[in-house]
Protein backbone atom coordinates (compact mmCIF):
# COMPACT_ATOMS: atom_id res chain seq x y z
CA UNK A 1 0.00 0.00 0.00
CA UNK A 2 2.92 2.44 0.84
CA UNK A 3 4.43 1.99 -2.74
CA UNK A 4 1.29 2.51 -4.19
CA UNK A 5 1.21 5.98 -2.49
CA UNK A 6 4.69 6.58 -3.06
CA UNK A 7 3.98 5.90 -6.96
CA UNK A 8 0.82 8.29 -6.97
CA UNK A 9 3.29 10.63 -5.03
CA UNK A 10 6.15 10.50 -7.64
CA UNK A 11 3.87 10.52 -10.70
CA UNK A 12 2.15 13.77 -9.70
CA UNK A 13 5.74 15.10 -9.11
CA UNK A 14 6.40 15.02 -12.38
CA UNK A 15 3.06 16.39 -13.28
CA UNK A 16 1.45 13.85 -13.99
CA UNK A 17 -1.43 11.42 -12.94
CA UNK A 18 -0.11 7.36 -13.00
CA UNK A 19 -2.93 6.10 -11.27
CA UNK A 20 -4.22 4.06 -14.46
CA UNK A 21 -3.44 3.03 -17.69
CA UNK A 22 -6.66 4.28 -19.89
CA UNK A 23 -6.55 7.96 -17.34
CA UNK A 24 -4.29 10.40 -19.78
CA UNK A 25 -1.06 12.04 -17.82
CA UNK A 26 -0.87 15.93 -17.92
CA UNK A 27 1.22 18.61 -17.28
CA UNK A 28 0.22 21.66 -15.77
CA UNK A 29 1.31 24.53 -17.39
CA UNK A 30 1.61 28.38 -16.49
CA UNK A 31 2.95 31.79 -18.65
CA UNK A 32 6.98 31.96 -18.91
CA UNK A 33 7.24 34.65 -16.99
CA UNK A 34 5.69 33.38 -13.98
CA UNK A 35 8.13 32.95 -11.47
CA UNK A 36 6.87 29.57 -9.92
CA UNK A 37 8.97 26.25 -10.83
CA UNK A 38 6.58 24.38 -8.53
CA UNK A 39 3.18 23.89 -7.03
CA UNK A 40 1.60 22.52 -4.05
CA UNK A 41 -0.94 20.32 -5.45
CA UNK A 42 -3.95 22.02 -3.31
CA UNK A 43 -2.84 25.47 -4.43
CA UNK A 44 -3.30 24.44 -8.38
CA UNK A 45 -6.48 23.33 -6.88
CA UNK A 46 -7.64 26.57 -5.20
CA UNK A 47 -6.35 28.48 -8.78
CA UNK A 48 -8.82 25.94 -10.48
CA UNK A 49 -11.60 26.56 -8.46
CA UNK A 50 -10.76 30.53 -7.91
CA UNK A 51 -10.33 29.96 -4.47
CA UNK A 52 -7.02 31.60 -4.54
CA UNK A 53 -7.86 34.59 -7.18
CA UNK A 54 -3.92 36.27 -7.67
CA UNK A 55 -0.17 34.90 -8.13
CA UNK A 56 2.08 35.81 -5.33
CA UNK A 57 3.44 38.95 -7.51
CA UNK A 58 -0.25 40.38 -7.63
CA UNK A 59 -1.03 38.80 -11.40
CA UNK A 60 -4.12 38.16 -11.78
CA UNK A 61 -4.88 34.08 -12.30
CA UNK A 62 -6.62 33.24 -15.25
CA UNK A 63 -7.29 28.95 -15.27
CA UNK A 64 -8.47 27.49 -18.60
CA UNK A 65 -9.88 23.74 -18.72
CA UNK A 66 -10.29 21.39 -21.62
CA UNK A 67 -13.82 20.54 -22.34
CA UNK A 68 -15.37 17.99 -19.95
CA UNK A 69 -15.48 15.39 -22.30
CA UNK A 70 -11.58 15.51 -22.40
CA UNK A 71 -10.22 12.16 -21.06
CA UNK A 72 -7.27 14.56 -19.86
CA UNK A 73 -9.64 17.00 -17.97
CA UNK A 74 -10.92 13.95 -16.49
CA UNK A 75 -8.10 12.89 -15.19
CA UNK A 76 -6.72 15.89 -13.87
CA UNK A 77 -10.11 17.07 -12.30
CA UNK A 78 -10.15 13.70 -10.25
CA UNK A 79 -6.11 13.32 -9.22
CA UNK A 80 -5.85 17.60 -8.43
CA UNK A 81 -9.58 18.92 -7.61
CA UNK A 82 -10.51 15.34 -6.00
CA UNK A 83 -13.75 15.22 -8.11
CA UNK A 84 -15.69 14.05 -11.32
CA UNK A 85 -16.02 16.36 -14.01
CA UNK A 86 -19.86 16.38 -13.36
CA UNK A 87 -19.31 17.34 -9.83
CA UNK A 88 -17.17 19.99 -10.63
CA UNK A 89 -19.59 21.32 -13.32
CA UNK A 90 -21.98 21.33 -10.62
CA UNK A 91 -19.84 23.35 -8.13
CA UNK A 92 -19.68 25.93 -11.23
CA UNK A 93 -23.64 25.83 -11.57
CA UNK A 94 -23.68 26.89 -7.80
CA UNK A 95 -20.85 29.61 -8.21
CA UNK A 96 -22.83 31.44 -11.17
CA UNK A 97 -26.26 31.04 -9.63
CA UNK A 98 -24.87 32.70 -6.37
CA UNK A 99 -23.28 35.23 -8.64
CA UNK A 100 -19.79 34.83 -7.03
CA UNK A 101 -17.17 34.03 -10.37
CA UNK A 102 -17.75 32.40 -13.53
CA UNK A 103 -15.90 29.00 -14.50
CA UNK A 104 -12.90 28.78 -16.43
CA UNK A 105 -12.90 29.02 -19.81
CA UNK A 106 -13.25 25.36 -21.69
CA UNK A 107 -11.70 24.81 -24.73
CA UNK A 108 -11.16 21.75 -27.10
CA UNK A 109 -7.54 21.14 -27.41
CA UNK A 110 -4.20 21.43 -25.80
CA UNK A 111 -3.13 23.56 -29.09
CA UNK A 112 -5.78 26.31 -28.17
CA UNK A 113 -4.76 25.93 -23.98
CA UNK A 114 -1.65 26.40 -24.60
CA UNK A 115 -2.51 29.62 -27.05
CA UNK A 116 -4.21 30.79 -24.35
CA UNK A 117 -1.45 30.59 -21.56
CA UNK A 118 0.91 32.37 -24.41
CA UNK A 119 -0.84 35.11 -24.42
CA UNK A 120 -1.94 36.26 -20.47
CA UNK A 121 1.10 35.66 -18.13
CA UNK A 122 -1.62 35.01 -15.37
CA UNK A 123 -2.72 31.99 -16.72
CA UNK A 124 -2.57 28.36 -15.66
CA UNK A 125 -3.88 25.28 -17.56
CA UNK A 126 -2.86 21.69 -18.20
CA UNK A 127 -2.29 19.62 -21.19
CA UNK A 128 -1.50 16.02 -22.67
CA UNK A 129 1.90 15.14 -20.87
CA UNK A 130 3.01 14.74 -24.99
CA UNK A 131 1.99 17.76 -26.06
CA UNK A 132 5.10 20.11 -27.42
CA UNK A 133 4.82 23.31 -24.83
CA UNK A 134 7.14 25.77 -26.73
CA UNK A 135 9.24 28.52 -25.55
CA UNK A 136 6.47 31.04 -24.38
CA UNK A 137 4.86 28.08 -21.91
CA UNK A 138 6.26 26.77 -18.51
CA UNK A 139 5.35 22.99 -16.87
CA UNK A 140 5.62 23.42 -13.72
CA UNK A 141 5.50 20.72 -11.00
CA UNK A 142 2.94 20.18 -8.87
CA UNK A 143 3.65 18.64 -5.28
CA UNK A 144 1.67 16.43 -3.28
CA UNK A 145 1.83 17.36 0.44
CA UNK A 146 1.79 14.81 2.96
CA UNK A 147 -1.06 15.67 5.24
CA UNK A 148 -0.42 15.23 8.95
CA UNK A 149 -2.13 11.74 10.21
Amino acid sequence: MKLVALGVTLGLLVGASSVGAQEAAFKVVVHKNNSLRSLPLEAVADYFLKKKKAWPDGTPVKPIDLTADSRVRQTFSKSVLNKQVAAVRTFWQRQVFSGSVVPPPEVQSDLVVLAYIAENPGAIGYVAMDAATGPSIKVVEVVKTLAAK
